[in-house]
């Protein structure tokens, strides 16, 4: 609910993404899949979001956050920072728009 609602807010806002969001909410586009982080980085205890964004992109995704159910503040972390710090472990998924589930 709260990724729609902010998919809804944003589209407001920003009037010029209806294309973005038609492909999103039509049956054959791009779906929201929560992928393993290991998918994207292995090496080390962190990885920044950009990095992450950038392996996401060269696998044909677009990465829009992180699920990471150790999180304090809130598990869902959507269009965080670049260079926002993302935990490299079993546990933690990013968030990608993509047309396959694997």
């Amino acid at each position: 609910n709260e990724l729609v609602s902010r998919m809804i807010a944003q589209l407001c806002r920003e009037p010029g993404l209806e294309e973005v969001f038609r492909d999103l909410f039509d049956v054959e586009g791009a779906e929201v899949y929560f992928k393993p982080v290991h998918r994207y980085a292995s090496d080390g205890i962190t990885a920044s979001f950009g990095s992450l964004m950038a392996a996401a992109l060269a696998a044909g995704e677009t990465a829009i956050g992180f699920d990471d159910p150790r999180r304090a503040e809130r598990t869902l972390v959507l269009n965080p920072r670049k260079e926002t710090p993302v935990p490299l472990r079993a546990d933690v998924r990013l968030c990608v728009l993509s047309e396959s589930e694997l």
